[in-house]
């Protein structure tokens, strides 16, 4: 009986530590060669093209700090007509979190659509089963997607994270910049974040010139990615009573 039982435990840490290395080489080997720059790409960009004597038909300014930077994201989802894009890294429920989440539900009620892409990492830690974020994603007007889940049984994706932070109004308004969405970066809570957002319209969205559509047009490249995949449907559900409770809190709020 003890040969066997040690037979066993020996089984089984050999499994525990040939997945370990796996997980490890699938992870590093995957990045040691990086992708190079093609010729074509080199030959074609041209940095003077980012420049001009002529005024752009966009308006910017920066968002210094976090405090107004939670305040205009608000200010942004109150007055959207039509639609709000949403992407961030990371998002949390907590006070600031709440803040934007109770913003999109109220925007989501007056007809507004809602599009939210967020990293896998982040949906694997502060998402999954997460009552107020199941409470958003069941609104007819919201979709969320996460971009390239955790996979432990295939590491080499692991590293591929989203780190795109910014918001779509409509056709003429959008704000980008480094802030994820949550404590650290939004709102006032007694320390300074040193990233920082800018704001940019355009009076004209029907110029095709305006950055925006630029915008929008990377943000469709990765929305329909074959990793971007709905967050509702892969996540562990909350209890329908905790979802209830919480949509009630966020409505209040």
């Amino acid at each position: 009986m003890k040969k066997r039982l040690r037979f066993k435990l020996r089984y089984l840490v050999f499994i525990i530590v040939a997945f370990i290395l796996y997980v490890l080489l699938g992870i590093i080997l995957s990045y040691i060669r990086h992708p190079q720059v093609s010729e074509e790409y080199q030959e074609g960009f041209d940095p003077k093209e980012y420049y001009s004597d002529q005024a752009s038909c966009d308006r910017a300014c920066v968002i210094e700090d976090n405090e107004e930077a939670l305040k205009e994201r608000l200010n942004m989802f109150a007055q959207a007509k039509d639609r709000i894009i949403l992407s961030t890294f990371d998002f949390h429920a907590d006070k600031s979190g709440k803040d934007v989440i109770a913003a999109l539900i109220e925007a989501a009620d007056r007809g507004v659509d809602v599009k939210i892409l967020v990293d896998g990492f982040s949906a694997l830690q502060q998402m999954d089963g997460n009552a107020y974020f199941q409470a958003l994603s069941t609104m007819d007007k919201v979709e969320i997607r996460i971009y390239n889940r955790i996979n432990l049984l295939m590491p080499w994706k692991s590293m591929g994270r989203l780190h795109d932070k910014y918001v779509i109004i409509d056709d003429d308004l959008y704000l980008l910049g480094g802030r994820n969405t949550y404590d650290y970066f939004l709102g006032d809570h007694g320390y300074k974040n040193y990233d920082r957002d800018v704001l940019v319209y355009t009076p004209e969205p029907e110029n095709q010139e305006s950055s925006i559509h630029q915008l929008e047009e990377y943000f469709e490249s990765v929305w329909n990615l074959d990793v971007c995949k709905p967050f509702y449907n892969d996540s562990k559900n909350a209890s329908k009573e905790k979802v209830a409770q919480a949509r009630e809190e966020l409505k209040k709020r």
